[in-house]
Order: C-alpha cells, then sequence, then structure tokens
C-alpha cells in the first residue's frame, strides 16, 4: 500500500534481478506508478490549490523521460480551472 501525501519527496531504491539495491534517478513529488504500462505520473499544486499540474514519464536507463505535461490555474471570472503554458 502507497499512502499519497500531496507535493512530499521521496527516495526511490531499487534492485535489479541478480543485483544489488540502488539508489535510483527517479525524483519529483507526489509519483505513482504504472508498472504495467511502464509510467510514472506526478501530480503538483501550488497557491493554496489554484495551480496545478500533470506529468506523465517513460522511465528509460533509471532516467525519467517526460512524455506529456498538463498545467491548468484557477480563473475567477470563468469560476473553473483554465489550461495554461507550463513554465
Amino acid at each position: 500500500m502507497q499512502v499519497q501525501i500531496p507535493n512530499t519527496s521521496s527516495i526511490y531504491i531499487l534492485k535489479k534481478p541478480n543485483e544489488d539495491f540502488f539508489i535510483s534517478d527517479i525524483k519529483g513529488v507526489s509519483l505513482e506508478f504504472d508498472k504495467k504500462l511502464k509510467l510514472i505520473y506526478e501530480h503538483n499544486q501550488s497557491r493554496a490549490g489554484n495551480s496545478h499540474s500533470n506529468s506523465t514519464y517513460k522511465l528509460v536507463n533509471n532516467k525519467m523521460i517526460l512524455v506529456k505535461e498538463n498545467c491548468m490555474e484557477f480563473d475567477e471570472e470563468k469560476d473553473d480551472f483554465i489550461d495554461v503554458k507550463c513554465n
């Protein structure tokens, strides 16, 4: 069971078959792993929840490769989140 605490970092220690454990290059906050698809999802929020970003990574040779990124900010006039360019 994995407990998610928003915007927290972790160190990920991996083990390859028949090899020793090693500290991975996986870095980020609020990560979720899809072992079947070999993807890593990251969700961040800031400004008291008024800004959100969602990123999808593929793990290649122990490196996180960005596949997709989506950013949203709350628009008070529309009273809803709108898509914005990610920084």
